[in-house]
C-alpha cells in the first residue's frame, strides 16, 4: 500500500501496539514465548509501515528484534529466527 496516507494518529496506534508487544518479546522471563510476542510485535510494525511509517525505520526495528532473540534464545527451525537468513536479508536490502 505504498503511497497511501493514513495520518500520524494511525501510524502511532500501530507503533503503540508494536511497543507494547516488544516489551514482552524482550522480557527474558517469558522464555520461548518471546518468539510469539515478537511475531505479534512484527505484525504491528507491518501495520505501521503500511500506514506510512518509514520502511528504513521498520527494517531497523525488525533486525534489532530478530537479532536479539537469535542471540538470547538461539536459532530455530523457523526462517525468521535463522541467523544466516537474517544476514542474507540485510545484505539484499536496496540502499
Amino acid at each position: 500500500m505504498e503511497g497511501v496516507e493514513f495520518g500520524s494518529d494511525y501510524v502511532n496506534s500501530w507503533l503503540a501496539a508494536w511497543q507494547h508487544n516488544l516489551v514482552y518479546a524482550q522480557d527474558r522471563g517469558q522464555g520461548e514465548a518471546r518468539r510469539i510476542w515478537a511475531r505479534v510485535a512484527l505484525s504491528a510494525l507491518d501495520g505501521a509501515e503500511r500506514a506510512g511509517y518509514l520502511t528504513r525505520n521498520a527494517n531497523v526495528s525488525r533486525f534489532n528484534l530478530r537479532a536479539l532473540l537469535i542471540a538470547d534464545l538461539g536459532p530455530a527451525d523457523d526462517p525468521l529466527w535463522d541467523p544466516d537468513g537474517l544476514a542474507s536479508e540485510v545484505l539484499a536490502v536496496d540502499r
